[in-house]
């Protein structure tokens, strides 16, 4: 294991990929624990493709974080219709610290509701699902109302659209309670 923490024991044309190698070696050694503790501890089975692509979505959300390319997009923020509501969330993530935030507006672009949450953590999309969550338990205080949400994590869509896949187990919760709350009202659009 020594071996493998050290660096220089890479050759010198791989030595720039060891944070690579190391984000890739932590990821499967947390999957495999947590695999692990879920069959001995609650008898739950498991496929081994949704854990290889657990790792790998996991592994780009990282790399994408850390090169500075998660959620950055080119198009512009939009009004919702005429009668509709839009929650945007997101969060910024510094130094085992998240700070969440959720903005609803109306059709006029007028702010009706903001909420924040600050949590202890640094994993990206943990983070993500977190704001997410805190976007739509502020949906529920319009259930009556049309509303899309609106976020900038493909990942975090991805899993809760998805629903016949399992979560990545870090946001396995975040995810189940979005798709509780999305049952509720057919008038809410992700």
């Amino acid at each position: 294991m020594k071996f493998v923490l050290n660096c220089s024991n890479l050759p010198p044309d791989r030595q720039e990929e060891w944070n690579w190698m190391m984000l890739n070696i932590a990821l499967i050694i947390d999957t495999i624990w947590y695999t692990r503790n879920g069959v001995v501890h609650d008898g739950k089975e498991f496929d081994i493709w949704e854990l290889v692509n657990s790792i790998h979505r996991r592994y780009f959300e990282h790399q994408a974080d850390w090169e500075g390319s998660a959620g950055t997009r080119d198009c512009p923020w939009t009004l919702p219709l005429e009668g509709m509501l839009k929650i945007n969330f997101d969060v910024a993530v510094r130094a085992n610290e998240v700070c969440a935030a959720a903005v609803c507006r109306n059709h006029k672009g007028e702010l009706l509701c903001v909420r924040l949450k600050k949590a202890r953590g640094s994993a990206p999309l943990k983070s993500e699902a977190i704001a997410a969550r805190l976007a739509f338990n502020m949906a529920a205080e319009f259930m009556d109302q049309p509303v899309v949400v609106e976020g900038d994590s493909l990942m975090l869509v991805e899993q809760v659209l998805h629903t016949d896949t399992i979560p990545d187990w870090l946001i396995e919760a975040e995810v189940s309670t979005i798709y509780r709350l999305r049952q509720w009202n057919a008038n809410w659009k992700l």
